[in-house]
């Protein structure tokens, strides 16, 4: 009889214990479905910041002299060259660079990605960064 007591206090003694493992689960879960959902978030960010800064290498690289009508060769002006791309990365809404140098043009982004279930442990926005280089072919 003894031992049928015991055991029913003991029972009694460890209600609840069950609470605080789903709340940890909970807890654990609910960071891993946020961490998969930020990832491919992040992912996505990068390759939109890539596919700005081809672009706007290309369109600024299309930036060719004025007098290459009338000389037959083909040069890439710089200042419409930069223009070009800075407009380009300011209508996409992201920051970045375009350099030229002879006859490439050089354009990085950079931007960020705002988290939807990461910014609960802290991390309210992770870097994103995309960098392209075009080249005027003149053969």
């Amino acid at each position: 009889m003894k031992t049928i007591r015991t055991r029913l206090t003991r029972a009694r003694n460890e209600r609840g214990s069950l609470s605080i493992y789903l709340l940890l689960f909970t807890v654990v879960l609910v960071g891993i479905i946020g961490f998969v959902v930020d990832s491919s978030g992040k992912y996505q960010a990068d390759a939109s910041a890539q596919q700005i800064a081809d672009n706007a290498a290309r369109a600024a690289a299309n930036s060719i002299s004025g007098d290459a009508v009338y000389t037959g060769s083909l040069s890439i002006n710089a200042g419409q060259a930069e223009t070009t791309g800075r407009s380009y990365l300011a209508a996409a809404g992201v920051s970045g660079n375009v350099t030229v140098t002879g006859q490439v043009v050089h354009v990085t982004v950079t931007s960020n990605y705002r988290t939807k279930f990461v910014s609960l442990f802290g991390f309210n926005s992770l870097p994103t960064h995309g960098d392209a280089s075009a080249e005027l072919i003149t053969q």
